[in-house]
């Protein structure tokens, strides 16, 4: 089809595949004219592999059926159709947590290094998946909790599969005051929490108290958001709109000074305290809607988006997304957006 063919047509989904080049959604964009078609403005433009759509062959009767049929489903159930009644823990562990909390879980428990038949403790286990990841390997002999104070997030993990290994018992809980009893863990994880507790000190403190003589804590808390230019963008618009503070709006980066974690810890009672950088690429699907993910997933921990009422929520994420759609296009890649996260990981001992 000539440009002006494709104009004229106005299809809802544009969908580029060819062999040995890449399908570049900003160059469609470009094209004159092409703003006014409604799949360059909703978003719904995707790449299909070649090998998948293009070539003979099973996976084209499978994998390329498959793709081609979540494009076009998409575009037309309408951005978050299916998490219109959803909660914002919901919203997290569908979008957020197998792309961002999955893989960062693997790497803190690699730091961790956990032992068959250990007691674990997943402090702001959030949707667990921290503790789905270390109840294989502490094994049917070990014992693994997850505490969290967010009623649904646990709502969220209970109703996901179980893994193998050790059972998991989700609690309710403050970090501050756990409701555990002394010396009843040989390791407590923190993947991201540690930032957003009140009192960073008495959590630690409770965290030294449920610990073993000799047991480890392993805490993962993101870097700074200067080294995380996609979401200081998307605080800062966020924040302008709220009409606070970036930091109002941008707790899940507030300790990422590597010295302050260390002295906390150490005054704590902790000692052999270790602190190692990690980074990672991210990889989301649906690149047009992550902001929004990003702001309703972000209500189930910054009280100045979870105090807003839907429609409120709902225009403040369409000013956000305008506001940097440009910087989000430039992380785009096909029909993902991918961008590197950075965390600090201490390991330290009793």
């Amino acid at each position: 089809m000539t440009p002006e063919q494709v104009i004229a047509a106005a299809p809802d989904v544009i969908i580029g595949s060819w062999c040995g080049k890449r399908f570049v959604p900003e160059r469609v964009r470009a094209r004159p004219g092409f703003d006014a078609i409604p799949a360059v403005r909703t978003g719904s433009l995707h790449e299909i592999k070649s090998a998948l759509i293009l070539q003979p062959g099973p996976a084209a009767l499978t994998d390329g059926l498959d793709r081609l049929r979540a494009a076009i489903t998409q575009a037309y159930r309408g951005p978050m159709t299916e998490d219109q009644n959803a909660s914002p823990a919901e919203i997290y562990g569908r979008y957020l947590g197998s792309a961002i909390a999955d893989p960062f879980a693997r790497v803190l428990l690699e730091r961790a290094a956990p032992e068959r038949g250990e007691r674990v403790l997943d402090l702001a286990c959030g949707t667990g998946s921290v503790a789905r990841q270390v109840a294989p390997m502490v094994g049917p002999a070990g014992t693994v909790i997850g505490v969290d104070v967010n009623p649904d997030m646990l709502d969220v993990a209970r109703a996901l599969p179980a893994p193998t290994g050790a059972r998991i018992e989700w609690q309710e809980g403050n970090a501050m005051a756990l409701p555990l009893p002394d010396r009843a863990f040989d390791l407590v994880l923190c993947q991201q929490g540690l930032q957003f507790f009140p009192d960073r000190a008495a959590a630690l403190r409770e965290i030294r108290r449920v610990l073993k003589g000799g047991g480890r804590v392993a805490v993962s808390v993101w870097r700074s958001l200067r080294e995380h230019p996609l979401y200081e963008a998307l605080f800062a618009a966020t924040a302008g709109h709220l009409g606070v503070d970036p930091s109002a709006v941008a707790s899940a980066f507030s300790l990422g000074d590597p010295e302050e974690l260390r002295v906390l810890l150490s005054a704590a009672g902790f000692n052999e305290i270790e602190i190692t950088p990690r980074s990672l690429d991210v990889h989301l699907e649906a690149p047009e809607r992550f902001v929004e993910v990003a702001v309703l997933g972000a209500a189930t921990t910054i009280p100045a988006f979870a105090g807003l009422d839907p429609g409120v929520r709902a225009r403040l994420v369409e000013a956000v997304a305008q506001e940097t759609a440009s910087l989000v296009r430039q992380y785009r890649d096909g029909d993902r957006l991918t961008f590197l996260m950075s965390t600090n990981i201490a390991r330290a001992h009793v």
